[in-house]
Protein backbone atom coordinates (compact mmCIF):
# COMPACT_ATOMS: atom_id res chain seq x y z
CA UNK A 1 0.00 0.00 0.00
CA UNK A 2 2.76 2.32 0.58
CA UNK A 3 3.64 2.01 -3.05
CA UNK A 4 0.46 3.18 -4.09
CA UNK A 5 0.17 6.23 -1.48
CA UNK A 6 3.29 7.50 -2.82
CA UNK A 7 1.69 7.50 -6.43
CA UNK A 8 -1.00 9.24 -5.14
CA UNK A 9 1.43 11.97 -3.24
CA UNK A 10 2.94 12.00 -6.66
CA UNK A 11 0.30 13.35 -7.86
CA UNK A 12 -0.88 15.87 -5.87
CA UNK A 13 -3.78 13.55 -4.44
CA UNK A 14 -3.74 13.02 -0.46
CA UNK A 15 -5.45 10.08 1.12
CA UNK A 16 -7.99 10.68 3.03
CA UNK A 17 -9.76 7.84 2.83
CA UNK A 18 -8.46 4.69 3.54
CA UNK A 19 -10.67 1.04 3.93
CA UNK A 20 -7.59 -1.50 5.17
CA UNK A 21 -10.53 -4.70 4.71
CA UNK A 22 -10.79 -3.72 1.57
CA UNK A 23 -7.81 -2.93 0.29
CA UNK A 24 -8.73 0.46 -0.98
CA UNK A 25 -7.17 3.93 -0.59
CA UNK A 26 -7.74 7.15 -2.23
CA UNK A 27 -9.79 10.49 -1.74
CA UNK A 28 -13.36 11.14 -2.36
CA UNK A 29 -13.36 14.85 -1.89
CA UNK A 30 -11.00 16.89 -4.01
CA UNK A 31 -11.95 20.07 -5.10
CA UNK A 32 -9.51 21.47 -7.58
CA UNK A 33 -9.37 23.84 -10.65
CA UNK A 34 -7.78 23.63 -13.58
CA UNK A 35 -4.69 21.60 -12.58
CA UNK A 36 -3.94 18.51 -11.00
CA UNK A 37 0.07 18.36 -9.92
CA UNK A 38 0.60 21.17 -12.81
CA UNK A 39 -1.03 18.75 -15.48
CA UNK A 40 -4.05 20.35 -17.21
CA UNK A 41 -7.17 18.74 -15.84
CA UNK A 42 -8.00 17.70 -19.58
CA UNK A 43 -5.41 14.96 -19.22
CA UNK A 44 -7.64 13.05 -16.67
CA UNK A 45 -11.49 13.94 -17.58
CA UNK A 46 -13.54 15.32 -20.22
CA UNK A 47 -16.75 17.18 -19.92
CA UNK A 48 -19.74 17.60 -21.81
CA UNK A 49 -19.63 20.74 -24.46
CA UNK A 50 -20.78 24.23 -23.11
CA UNK A 51 -20.96 26.53 -25.94
CA UNK A 52 -19.74 29.61 -23.67
CA UNK A 53 -16.74 27.47 -22.29
CA UNK A 54 -13.78 26.21 -23.96
CA UNK A 55 -11.70 23.15 -22.41
CA UNK A 56 -13.87 23.68 -18.99
CA UNK A 57 -12.21 20.87 -17.74
CA UNK A 58 -9.44 23.79 -17.15
CA UNK A 59 -11.92 26.53 -16.23
CA UNK A 60 -14.63 25.25 -13.91
CA UNK A 61 -13.93 23.76 -10.25
CA UNK A 62 -13.94 20.38 -10.46
CA UNK A 63 -14.65 17.78 -7.57
CA UNK A 64 -12.74 14.09 -8.28
CA UNK A 65 -13.47 11.15 -6.39
CA UNK A 66 -10.23 8.71 -7.07
CA UNK A 67 -10.27 5.58 -5.02
CA UNK A 68 -7.83 2.62 -5.80
CA UNK A 69 -8.22 -0.94 -4.50
CA UNK A 70 -5.36 -3.96 -4.09
CA UNK A 71 -6.76 -7.15 -4.50
CA UNK A 72 -4.29 -10.42 -4.56
CA UNK A 73 -4.38 -12.72 -7.90
CA UNK A 74 -3.01 -16.14 -8.68
CA UNK A 75 0.64 -16.58 -8.66
CA UNK A 76 1.47 -13.85 -5.68
CA UNK A 77 0.66 -11.01 -7.76
CA UNK A 78 -1.77 -8.21 -7.15
CA UNK A 79 -4.64 -6.42 -9.33
CA UNK A 80 -4.79 -2.44 -8.56
CA UNK A 81 -8.22 -1.16 -9.83
CA UNK A 82 -8.52 2.70 -9.84
CA UNK A 83 -11.87 4.21 -10.33
CA UNK A 84 -12.17 7.84 -10.92
CA UNK A 85 -15.69 10.46 -10.79
CA UNK A 86 -15.96 13.78 -11.66
CA UNK A 87 -17.95 16.44 -11.63
CA UNK A 88 -17.54 20.34 -12.89
CA UNK A 89 -19.26 23.26 -11.98
CA UNK A 90 -18.96 27.10 -13.28
CA UNK A 91 -17.56 29.00 -10.30
CA UNK A 92 -19.77 31.95 -11.26
CA UNK A 93 -23.25 30.57 -11.52
CA UNK A 94 -25.56 28.33 -9.01
CA UNK A 95 -26.61 25.73 -11.80
CA UNK A 96 -26.23 22.00 -11.21
CA UNK A 97 -22.61 20.35 -11.81
CA UNK A 98 -22.19 18.42 -14.87
CA UNK A 99 -21.01 14.49 -14.87
CA UNK A 100 -17.72 14.36 -16.54
CA UNK A 101 -15.37 10.97 -17.41
CA UNK A 102 -12.65 10.26 -17.09
CA UNK A 103 -10.19 9.59 -20.10
CA UNK A 104 -8.25 6.89 -17.93
CA UNK A 105 -4.97 8.73 -17.99
CA UNK A 106 -5.04 9.62 -14.44
CA UNK A 107 -5.94 5.62 -13.41
CA UNK A 108 -3.09 4.38 -15.42
CA UNK A 109 -0.48 6.43 -14.26
CA UNK A 110 -0.87 5.65 -10.62
CA UNK A 111 -1.00 2.30 -11.26
CA UNK A 112 1.98 2.82 -12.74
CA UNK A 113 3.76 5.10 -10.68
CA UNK A 114 2.89 1.84 -7.90
CA UNK A 115 4.41 -0.63 -10.07
CA UNK A 116 7.30 1.54 -10.42
CA UNK A 117 8.17 2.09 -7.39
CA UNK A 118 7.43 -1.93 -6.14
CA UNK A 119 10.12 -2.54 -9.08
CA UNK A 120 7.22 -4.67 -11.11
CA UNK A 121 6.21 -4.91 -14.09
CA UNK A 122 2.33 -3.73 -15.16
CA UNK A 123 0.11 -5.49 -16.98
CA UNK A 124 -2.93 -4.19 -18.32
CA UNK A 125 -6.00 -6.33 -17.56
CA UNK A 126 -9.26 -7.42 -19.10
Amino acid sequence: MAALEQAYADHGIEIAYRDPAAGAVGNRQIRVSGRLKGKPLSNYVTCPPVPTVANLENVWVMNLSVVSTVKPVLGGNVQIQTALQASARDPNASTNPLRCDSRYNLEWSIAAGAAQKLGVRLVEGD
